[in-house]
């Protein structure tokens, strides 16, 4: 266990996607052998378990080794998510504002055209 905390946080995200790797595809071969194992949840349910699963683990090796900024990091992230309202925008097309409204306009369309 002494070991698995000296390890640096890109060697835990590696871990994370290969034990999340290994567990989708332990799913899969368990709805493989239904008939043997008696799996009977629909394939939609099995997929959100898959998904608190994986979280889970996401969230258990970010606790254990959290993220350390770098002065450039730093700069790229907000302090808190009010941050993101309360800094000064940014300005043009890169503006997040112009890109939610892009958004929600195509969303709007697409609904139109296909509803």
């Amino acid at each position: 266990m002494e070991r698995a905390l000296r390890l640096s946080g890109l060697d835990l995200a590696v871990v994370a996607v290969y034990l999340m790797g290994i567990v989708g595809l332990g799913l899969l071969a368990w709805r493989k052998r239904r008939a043997k194992t008696g799996w009977n949840v629909p394939s939609m349910m099995a997929t959100f378990y898959l998904f608190v699963v994986c979280s889970l683990i996401l969230a258990v090796i970010s606790y254990l080794k959290p993220h350390v900024h770098t002065a450039e990091s730093e700069a790229l992230v907000w302090k808190n998510p009010l941050a993101a309202i309360k800094d000064a925008p940014w300005t043009g097309l890169f503006d997040y504002r112009v890109i939610a409204g892009v958004l929600i306009a195509a969303m709007i369309v697409l609904y139109v055209i296909f509803a």
